[in-house]
């Protein structure tokens, strides 16, 4: 009986100390677990760095379309300066980068710099005085699809303002940009014009498509000419679109072109109403 009840104390002695033991292991295992810390959600902040950047690069191309819309009062085609070269350059960069979908804190970063950039550039340019010649060459070869002449009369008509413009080189059976000539499947141009005094009934807007060689594009002779500017040049023009505008709208005009070959350099698009160039863009294919 003793020994039965000594047995039992053991047991009981045993119990008691694996209770402790199995404490104190568990107390320790969580004293030293890393405290969890709640984790910002990445994707979402780059959304919102995007969205910030987008707001900001805006405002940019507000400042760039106001700026030209004042001094492209020339309704020929003029010879693109660096400065100039470098802005429409730094657009479209910027623009790439943005339409990208997956886009990583490296490309948002690479963008914000290339911004910082353009609001350089704009301001130099800004500081740079500007000056215009009213000389007009007359000239009496046959006109080509090569324009030299620069003509800067004023506008008797009521013309729209191009904003937004966007000229894009797009893939191949893809919804993608690319600034790689050989990648290219058709060029995206599309701008938005507005008038605030004035409407327009089956108005025309024409397009004038400038190759890297100077020479602007006329691939179809159907749907392009020969437009008359308000200095009575006649030049010629890629594509038209007519209108039936009301005075106040934003109207957006949109089309893909489709070349038998891209060429590498620079690429410019031009638009025209009454004459009168109101709006511009550049494209650089590598």
């Amino acid at each position: 009986m003793k020994d039965t009840r000594n047995i039992l104390l053991v047991i009981v002695s045993l119990c008691l100390i694996g209770t402790w033991v199995y404490h104190l292991y568990d107390k320790n295992k969580y004293a030293n677990t890393d405290v969890l810390l709640p984790v910002k959600d990445s994707l979402a902040e780059q959304t919102k760095v995007n969205d910030s950047l987008r707001v900001a690069y805006n405002g940019l191309l507000q400042q760039i379309d106001s700026s030209r819309s004042v001094a492209v009062v020339d309704t020929a085609f003029v010879p693109l300066d660096s400065t100039s070269n470098a802005i429409d350059s730094l657009r479209n960069e910027i623009a790439a980068i943005l339409a990208i979908n997956n886009i990583t804190k490296e490309d948002l970063r690479r963008a914000e710099e290339k911004i910082k950039q353009l609001q350089q550039r704009l301001s130099s340019s800004a500081s740079t005085p500007v000056t215009t010649s009213t000389e007009i060459k007359n000239t009496t070869t046959p006109v080509t699809n090569r324009v030299e002449t620069i003509s800067k009369p004023i506008a008797e008509e009521p013309v729209f303002t191009a904003s937004a413009i966007s000229f894009r080189a797009m893939q191949s059976g893809k919804e993608q940009v690319t600034a790689n000539a050989d990648a290219t499947g058709y060029f995206s141009i599309a701008c938005t014009v507005q008038n605030p005094t004035a409407s327009f009934s089956d108005t025309e807007v024409y397009m004038a498509l400038i190759d890297p060689s100077g020479d602007v594009v006329q691939d179809d002779p159907w749907q392009s000419g020969m437009l008359t500017t308000s200095g009575n040049d006649r030049i010629p023009y890629t594509r038209k679109t007519k209108l039936s505008y009301a005075k106040g709208d934003a109207s957006r005009i949109a089309m893909n072109l489709k070349l038998p070959a891209y060429d590498k350099g620079m690429y410019s698009v031009q638009f025209y109403h009454n004459g009168v160039r109101i709006g511009r863009g550049n494209l650089r294919l590598n």
